[in-house]
């Protein structure tokens, strides 16, 4: 199986990417889905983050994850604390969505859609790494435009992750997204139907 681990940073143009391969054929493993499964009402993932944080950050809904996503962005100790809780759960979710994929459709090309692809170590599991990656200045803009908050706000959640630098050293394939979603996507097609036809011809 062809696995496509695919990760970006905030406002890079992961979910583009993403989109697009599914679109193509690929099975997408979506860790923001998954993430979102692991604090539904009643799971573990919510009762840890309960316990850990606090009635505050929960409303009639279940876990208000604007409100907490406001405070881990600004505060690496909530933030590391957070990622101790749900990190494992995620990766334990995937690692079976991924396993059962093999078993029973062994010939798809899977892809593993995740913002910290590396630093959870799921990028072990890939056959090959693709990172979405777009200067500073063009994602600062993106971030401020798409959820209408200020430069300063902006700037936090990108300092919250890891440089886009430092996960080129396990990136196999780099998406350059500073021109637009077009030409974006044509990147992400040629890199898919390359890796398809060498799949085909193994």
């Amino acid at each position: 199986m062809r696995v496509i681990g695919l990760t970006g940073n905030i406002a890079a143009g992961k979910s583009t990417v993403s989109k697009e391969l599914q679109k193509l054929g690929a099975i997408v493993i979506d860790a923001d889905v998954i993430a979102r499964e692991a604090v539904a009402p009643g799971s573990e993932g919510e009762r840890a983050v309960r316990a850990a944080f606090g009635e505050r950050y929960f409303d009639k809904n279940g876990l208000n994850r604007r409100r907490l996503g406001n405070l881990v962005f600004r505060d690496e100790a909530a933030r590391n604390r957070l990622n101790a809780i749900l990190h494992p759960i995620i990766v334990g979710a995937i690692k079976e969505r991924l396993a059962a994929l093999q078993r029973d459709l062994p010939k798809a090309t899977c892809v593993i859609d995740a913002a910290l692809l590396i630093e959870t170590g799921l990028y072990k599991l890939c056959s090959e790494v693709w990172l979405v990656v777009a200067s500073d200045d063009v994602r600062l803009r993106r971030i401020m435009e798409r959820d209408r908050i200020p430069k300063e706000e902006a700037r936090a959640r990108m300092r919250a992750q890891t440089a886009q630098k430092l996960k080129l050293q396990k990136a196999d394939r780099v998406l350059v997204n500073d021109d637009g979603r077009e030409e974006l996507i044509k990147q992400a097609r040629e890199f898919f139907l390359a890796g398809e036809r060498t799949v085909q011809h193994a």
